[in-house]
């Protein structure tokens, strides 16, 4: 499977997996256009690598159909 960055969806809104707080732990994130700034996607769970949120987001991110970017 490909690893990308960041996807796109079919609505132009852009995910990617980012530090919480810290810096730990993971947690894969949209950003919101209407509002502004990146939001938490509660319905996947928070890991504690990066690797490991890396990996959920292109899980998702295939069966979702997006597009990678960069």
């Amino acid at each position: 499977m490909k690893h990308y960055n960041e996807y796109v969806d079919n609505c132009g809104r852009h995910y990617k997996a980012i530090p919480m707080f810290s810096g730990d732990p993971y947690t894969l994130c949209y950003y919101r256009e209407k509002t502004g700034g990146w939001h938490r996607m509660k319905q996947l769970m928070v890991r504690t690598t990066l690797a490991e949120a890396r990996k959920d987001l292109d899980e998702y991110a295939a069966k979702k159909g997006w597009t990678g970017i960069a």
